[in-house]
């Protein structure tokens, strides 16, 4: 039975949800309180001074970078914001929808929606929700179409490691999801949007500062009923899906400068869908996933320029899918898991002599994962410490000097150090030139140690390596196993992924109409960590393999990323008479190869087509790969771009917003089996997809929108005919957001 989410239902979740929004609200209109914390803190910096702590108001500011509140034009590595109002004109709701308008960003659709950055894959990127990191990945991707953003306030990413501040998935870099602060004494406020497919995203919030209280509540309701875009094949290509999300925030002022922030999210997500199993029979699924998390946060001022807090934060993720054979009602696969994140942790931010902001941290993190596929069985749990240290320095008011460290110490894998430094140097009113290098690290995932997983569709089987001996000898037991295709002794410890890594960029705002952005960036990843065959299965026809995992290779990834931002009118007076233009062009070039690979074709062991020196037909007259021939790493442009259009016009309170975006071809399947990604191969062709929108603001509190996405009906496909999950089509949507109050 489908369990779509009955009109009914909708209406009732938004009522429960604007009760509480209004249950939050006083009735008392109160005035805001004198600002002491984060709950009701404008957005500011501390200028660090030999003695105190000051308070400057700028605009915009990032957290992210540093993990202090700095003005983005101050920060010494490469940020880029999405701000409300980005989100706003463009009528996104989902974090995937918005961070795939933005040119520096490549996606992996294979595991739900996940973003490569500089060329890195989505396990190597970290996500936060308020600074603190969510969890629940599938195959190293963590979904990003799991996050609304319907009560964002921005979105900041940080391209480069952040091991040195963030640890263990910070390698690529760091998106960090910022929730709105209550800014009014009560607020309300409702939006929805319809569009093809029956997608319906509906949202409900509140807030309220009454004394030393302030809070606000949340929450987003999104439903469609999924689309096929292959109708050969069994089951759609997107399932329908309900996917839920209520967020509250409270945050008191305790007195003497001490304040305390209790912040809460949870999100479920509902599918039904049906697949084929290697028999070709019909198999029905559902999928059900939660996440939860709850932050306690205390802070205090010790002293003028001496402020520390205290964090607890705790996630948990839950995940179960259950198939069966459609036409007898057999269940035939089960998975589940049950992950916990917990962490204890403290951070000081001390001013010292000669304008340094000293940060100083550290913390314990536990970590468990429970249910039927893991090796052994029961619960696997892990624990680490961790200490980090920062300094930033204002060397002169040209110059911007930040250094930052950290250790992690963690029971399954070696401790790891990793430093980080920047440099901003302003040489001229309006030129900002950026310099980084520093080194991240991803430890060994529950799954690549402990998973127990065979695929019910192909019969291939993945064990984690730490007990894979456990998971051999269990399938010999069995009579599954037809050879032996690598000593099981070759199989050692995992040790966690490295890079080292560079970033030089320049900007420049020389006139107010003109700004510009160029970056250089080069990675180098060590100790990767890969899913290679030991076994083959017995049953007929092509039997699958088991598969596990091993520290195998090396890899760069290196190119340039750059935008011009062009405003004609901004700062003259045919602005306010004729309306705002602003035109963006963004470019990444990209070069992402596997050094393994280099060597194996320098060393003439690539073939063009399939050759195993193991297999009795090996011919080793075959012609061989030049290294000319090499293209790169799978499922990377070498060129990425995006135009974006937008024109304000407020005595009409209009918008209209275009934005494009292009990628290149790319390899998606090794069509020539040889391997590697190289001229032999069919590549994966480019594409441009557009989105329009169009708002008008009505009577001060109601904005209406309408928009087009996919305006060119784009249909991008992985080759021999294999459609892009992920593109539906054009789509055609109608949506209204009102502020009560």
């Amino acid at each position: 039975m489908p369990r779509s989410l009955s009109p009914g239902a909708v209406c009732a979740f938004l009522g429960v949800a604007l009760l509480a929004s209004l249950l939050l609200v006083p009735a008392a209109t109160a005035q805001p309180a004198e600002p002491d914390g984060p709950a009701t803190e404008p957005d500011t910096i501390w200028a660090a001074s030999s003695d105190s702590l000051t308070t400057v108001a700028l605009d915009p500011i990032v957290v992210t970078a540093t993990r202090t509140r700095q003005a983005l034009d101050n920060v010494t590595v490469p940020v880029s914001v999405l701000t409300r109002q980005d989100i706003a004109s463009r009528s996104r709701v989902r974090l995937s929808d918005l961070l795939q308008e933005e040119t520096t960003f490549q996606f992996d659709y294979s595991h739900g929606t996940g973003v490569q950055i500089q060329g890195l894959d989505p396990e190597y990127t970290l996500v936060l929700i308020d600074g603190e990191p969510m969890i629940g990945r599938t195959a190293g991707t963590l979904d990003l179409d799991r996050v609304s953003v319907s009560n964002v306030e921005r979105v900041e990413v940080v391209r480069g490691p952040s091991s040195s501040l963030y640890g263990s998935e910070a390698l690529a870099g760091v998106i960090n999801v910022i929730t709105g602060e209550p800014q009014q004494p009560r607020s309300l406020s409702v939006s929805g949007r319809y569009g093809r497919y029956g997608t319906v995203d509906a949202s409900a919030s509140g807030s309220f500062i009454e004394g030393p209280v302030s809070g606000s509540v949340s929450a987003n309701l999104y439903q469609t009923d999924g689309y096929d875009l292959n109708e050969s094949a069994i089951g759609q290509t997107a399932p329908e899906r309900d996917d839920a999300t209520v967020q509250a925030d409270v945050g008191v002022d305790l007195g003497s400068a001490t304040t305390l922030d209790v912040d809460a999210r949870f999100n479920a997500r509902l599918e039904d869908y049906r697949t084929a199993n290697r028999q070709g029979q019909a198999l029905t699924g559902e999928r059900d996933q939660t996440n939860g998390n709850v932050a306690t946060i205390l802070r205090h001022e010790v002293a003028p320029g001496l402020r520390g807090e205290a964090i607890l934060y705790g996630s948990w993720f839950t995940f179960d899918r259950t198939e069966t054979l459609e036409a007898s009602g057999e269940a035939v696969d089960r998975l589940d898991s049950d992950q916990f994140f917990g962490k204890a942790e403290t951070e000081w931010h001390a001013a010292l002599p000669y304008d340094n902001l000293l940060t100083v941290g550290g913390g314990w993190i536990t970590e468990s994962i429970s249910g039927l596929n893991l090796l052994r069985g029961g619960t696997e749990r892990r624990q680490s410490g961790f200490a980090f240290v920062q300094n930033e320095w204002a060397a002169a008011e040209w110059l911007q000097v930040t250094a930052s460290a950290r250790f992690d110490a963690h029971e399954d894998y070696a401790s790891e150090f990793s430093p980080k430094g920047g440099v901003l140097v302003r040489p001229i009113e309006g030129v900002r030139l950026r310099a980084s290098v520093g080194t991240g690290f991803k430890a060994p995932t529950f799954r690549e140690l402990y998973y127990d997983f065979t695929n019910s569709a192909t019969g291939y089987t993945v064990l984690g390596s730490a007990y894979a001996d456990s998971g051999i000898q269990r399938l010999r037991e069995s009579g599954q196993v037809a050879r032996q295709l690598r000593d099981p002794s070759d199989i050692t410890e995992l040790e966690p992924e490295n890079s080292l890594s560079f970033n030089a960029g320049l900007e420049t705002e020389l006139i107010p109409q003109v700004e510009t952005s160029v970056n250089l960036f080069h990675n180098d990843v060590e100790n990767l960590i890969d899913s290679q065959i030991i076994l083959q299965k017995t049953g007929g026809g092509p039997a699958p393999f088991v598969f596990t995992y091993f520290n195998v290779g090396e890899a760069f990834t290196q190119g340039l990323e750059s935008d011009v931002t062009l405003r004609p009118l901004r700062d003259t007076d045919l602005a306010t008479r004729v309306g705002d233009v602003s035109v963006t062009v963004g470019y990444q070039y990209l070069q992402a190869e596997s050094r393994d690979a280099i060597d194996r074709i320098e060393n003439g062991e690539v073939y063009r087509v399939p050759n195993d020196p193991q297999s009795p037909d090996f011919n080793p007259n075959a012609p061989t790969l030049d290294e000319e021939d090499y293209i790169g790493l799978f499922n990377r442009s070498t060129h990425t771009g995006s135009l974006q259009l937008r024109y304000r016009y407020d005595p009409a309170g209009l918008t209209l917003s275009a934005r494009g975006t292009f990628r290149g071809e790319y390899g998606f399947n090794d069509t020539n089996q040889n391997g590697v990604y190289d001229a032999f191969d069919e590549p994966a062709d480019a594409y441009s997809v557009w989105n329009v929108t169009a708002q008008k603001d009505l009577f001060d509190r109601a904005t209406l929108t309408l928009g087009i996405d996919n305006l060119t009906d784009a249909a991008p496909d992985y080759g021999a005919g294999q459609p892009v999950p992920a593109f539906a089509g054009r789509q055609v949507y109608a949506g209204l957001s009102v502020q009560l109050y």
